[in-house]
């Protein structure tokens, strides 16, 4: 049983949490009830609620404003009713009260106005950078003002204290001075003290009556150690505001304890950018590759990494969220009473630098920045994100080669250096500015549209911050860019990873649009790519499909298939190498991507073909089945590619890319070779391209789509013995096998008026323009180059041609009567008339 006795003693420690919404129902359950029985106060307490979840304990309750009316009976004290009053007064109406001239409030800053009055003055509000929360703590100071408190605006840097002076003034709020490097305001002479944590912690300024409003600015810093003291706990009203409230380390608790709880508000990007208060962006993804050197170095590293962190985690560690990982590994690392512990924590987290340092240096980065450089030029001023300051230097530097005139901003200057360089971005003098840290938090920036993230960032809130810099409105309504170069293969591609170990899935989850950059001819430019994050089963079961004559869509199969781990013919990758230029890992890397895109695009089509799925979007094709990428399809203006041509004249020319004759990346063994002779650029028509350079076929025709005559289905029918009176069967089994005799790198001549390709399964012909597959002729002994080779190689003799016969004849059996038994588990053919086509093969 909870007594009197026990409250009295539980003074408040300033470290309990006392959620003030619930306390303030509590006291006024005691004000308007009456006195209660000491042992009642336990149920009294449960039947109050926090929308926020936050919880009230007996032993947190503040014993002065509770007294005894009697024995084990309690009732509210007049300091509980002075509480009550100050907690329980109703939110003015904001905009009413704003100064002479000022802006309306957002409904953002409305709504979490409200929600610090509901909560008793006392919470932490979390609005993602460029959101405006500033204005948030001004309105707050201007409502204590009128109701004769004294504020005090804490912030952690000189910058914000400049700030936040100005904003307040501004703002229609007087009596307002600074504290700290060199200025001494107090509440002797000021209403308003605006100063940083350094200047306050030691004596923070305070009245006997306690009506003292405490805006802590970037709030999440004062947590822990000394700074925590300006914290002071006779504040009778609390307003913490920040970007993320969080912090790996125990002054979590610490602030929870001060301000009430979790955040009582927040605002993220989606929520943000919906409402118009920061602008829509783009992202613009461009892998770049590492040195063999590199690959080597961070390949060793990050072997540690992956073997240290399971063995960290195997240990107790908590594998997720990354940020509370590598705290934690941060933490053993300090302490030697598990020594064994404290080695792998050590060798993780000296690998883990290693391999920061790789993806931070890498070449190509350099490489690739003064190929952006036009990018910047033509931009409303940019911000180039790093991680090291000689890397921000090498940046800068590669940028005025460029043509662009950009300075670096980094610790390593004085406070007037990069104040300079940042007015000189403002006023146009600057294109752009290249910094590791110094901007992330509390700068105010000018109004840029571009930023260019070398990389990501080492927690979640520099990343937000980060963003916030490029985010805030524009006066003329335009979008913001961000280009994010990675390093491919590495922890910082998107392809690869989720994302979060960088924060780069910050940047994609709220984008307009997100498409992949590609390197050609040492110039940056579009590629068909779209990137989306990995998309869920209820996504990719939204594809449409919308072509005629397809079959029923199998669901469940194309959820199946993973894009990165579907093998690679040699097919698509010699298509799209042609197409746009880009070596072979480029290539494979861009697609996977574009199929993850296609499965929850919604503007994709797809449609199935026996085991073939055909995704079509605006400018190109993917093949795919369950188990291989077959072909790879592109209409891009600058690509070399073969528009289908069914209804006689063709929509629109074949069209030639200068990139496809240029030397290039040697491709691996058995890829497409570069053609000997250029391509007429003055091609009349399909048939005088083909006639050029008759191997073009191999990369022009789709052997998915491609017209067949119907004298070719019929031989085809007799050569190989499909056995079924379904045309569209017979036709979709023949695409597929010109396509695997294509994919095997078969030859192809001009005879007459008639293409002709030799393949391993048959020998096709098309018409000389290849609109149509005009006749088949089968392979009678598909195997017996194999065969051959082997009886010379090992001497094992063919079998006679009546026994091959034979073995033919019944593995064509076997064959026919599985594609019917396939055939009717798909409903293709009912139970009945399987029955009489198995019986006809039998007979």
């Amino acid at each position: 049983m909870i007594g009197a006795g026990s409250l009295a003693a539980s003074a408040q420690s300033g470290t309990s949490t006392v959620c003030r919404d619930r306390y303030r129902q509590l006291l006024l359950r005691l004000e308007d009830g009456g006195p209660l029985e000491a042992a009642s106060l336990e149920g009294v307490i449960r039947s109050t609620s926090c929308t926020h979840g936050h919880e009230l304990r007996v032993a947190d309750l503040p014993h002065v404003h509770f007294e005894r009316s009697g024995p084990g009976v309690l009732q509210i004290s007049k300091a509980g009713r002075e509480w009550l009053l100050e907690a329980d007064r109703p939110a003015p109406d904001w905009d009413v009260h704003r100064h002479r001239g000022g802006l309306p409030l957002r409904l953002w800053q409305v709504e979490a106005l409200d929600a610090w009055c509901r909560h008793g003055r006392h919470g932490v509000v979390e609005a993602v950078t460029g959101t405006g929360k500033s204005r948030v703590g001004i309105e707050a100071a201007r409502e204590a003002l009128r109701d004769d408190y004294n504020v005090i605006v804490m912030v952690p840097t000189i910058d914000l204290v400049e700030q936040w002076v100005k904003s307040l003034r501004d703002g229609g709020v007087t009596s307002v001075g600074a504290l700290g490097d060199g200025q001494k305001a107090d509440f002797r002479t000021h209403r308003v003290i605006v100063g940083t944590v350094q200047s306050l912690y030691s004596a923070p300024p305070t009245r006997s009556d306690g009506k003292v409003l405490l805006v802590a600015d970037e709030c999440h810093r004062y947590g822990a150690g000394q700074w925590s003291r300006a914290l002071h706990r006779s504040y009778r009203r609390r307003l913490g505001l920040t970007a993320t409230f969080e912090r790996n380390d125990d002054g979590v608790a610490t602030l929870q304890a001060f301000f009430g709880g979790p955040p009582i508000y927040r605002i993220g990007f989606p929520r943000a950018i919906a409402d118009g208060v920061v602008a829509r962006y783009d992202v613009q993804l461009l892998g770049v590759r590492l040195t063999p050197r590199e690959r080597a170095e961070y390949d060793e590293a990050d072997e540690v990494v992956r073997d240290t962190r399971l063995r960290l985690i195997a240990s107790g560690f908590p594998a997720e969220p990354f940020g509370a990982f590598l705290h934690e590994v941060q933490e053993a690392a300090k302490e030697d009473a598990d020594p064994t512990i404290a080695d792998v924590a050590r060798r993780y987290l000296k690998a883990f630098s290693q391999r920061i340092d790789v993806m931070t240096s890498a070449q190509a980065k350099l490489d690739v920045i003064g190929m952006l450089a036009p990018q910047v030029a033509a931009s409303g001023g940019a911000i180039v994100f790093t991680r090291r300051v000689e890397m921000a230097e090498e940046l800068s530097d590669a940028l005025a080669d460029g043509g662009v005139k950009s300075a670096a901003v980094h610790s390593d200057l004085s406070r007037s250096q990069r104040k300079e360089r940042l007015q000189a971005l403002k006023k146009g003098r600057l294109k752009a500015v290249v910094a590791p840290t110094v901007l992330d938090e509390g700068i105010d920036v000018p109004d840029i549209d571009l930023a260019i993230v070398m990389g990501g960032s080492k927690s979640r809130r520099q990343m937000i911050q980060r963003m916030g810099r490029v985010l805030r409105l524009k006066p003329d309504g335009r979008k913001a860019t961000f280009v994010v170069v990675y390093a491919t293969n590495t922890a910082e591609d998107l392809t690869k990873t989720d994302g979060t170990e960088g924060c780069l899935d910050l940047i994609v989850e709220s984008a307009d649009k997100v498409m992949s950059l590609t390197v050609r001819d040492g110039t940056v430019v579009p590629s068909d790519l779209v990137y989306r994050k990995k998309p869920d089963a209820a996504k990719a079961t939204s594809v449409p499909a919308t072509t005629p004559n397809s079959m029923p869509l199998d669901q469940e199969a194309l959820q199946a298939i993973d894009a990165r781990l579907l093998p690679m013919t040699r097919k698509a990758l010699s298509c799209y190498t042609g197409a746009h230029g880009v070596d072979d890992d480029v290539a494979e890397a861009d697609l996977r991507r574009l199929l993850e895109d296609l499965l929850v695009s919604e503007a994709a089509t797809v449609s199935r073909h026996m085991d073939r799925y055909v995704l079509r979007q605006e400018s190109f094709e993917l093949v795919v089945t369950k188990d291989r990428f077959v072909h790879y399809k592109s209409a891009r203006p600058d690509a070399l590619t073969w528009i289908d041509l069914r209804d006689g004249e063709p929509e629109q020319a074949i069209r030639t890319s200068s990139t496809v004759n240029e030397p290039g990346p040697q491709p691996d063994e058995g890829a497409r070779q570069p053609a000997s002779s250029p391509l007429r650029s003055d091609a009349k028509s399909p048939t005088e391209l083909i006639a050029a350079e008759p191997g073009l076929v191999l990369d022009l025709l789709d052997p998915t789509s491609v017209p067949f005559a119907s004298d070719a289905v019929i031989r085809g029918t007799e050569q190989f013995s499909l056995g079924d009176p379904f045309e569209e069967s017979v036709l979709e089994a023949l695409r597929g096998m010109l396509a695997e005799d294509m994919a095997d790198g078969a030859s192809v001549s001009i005879h007459d008026d008639r293409l002709v390709i030799e393949g391993s399964r048959a020998d096709w012909q098309l018409r000389a323009d290849a609109q149509a597959v005009i006749g088949v002729e089968a392979h009678p002994y598909p195997d017996e180059a194999t065969e051959m080779e082997l009886e010379s190689e090992v001497g094992v003799p063919r079998p006679s041609d009546d026994v091959r016969s034979a073995a033919h004849r019944v593995t064509d059996l076997v064959d026919q009567l599985e594609r019917l038994a396939s055939m009717r588990e798909r409903g293709y053919l009912t139970d009945d008339e399987f029955a009489a086509a198995k019986a006809q093969l039998l007979d």
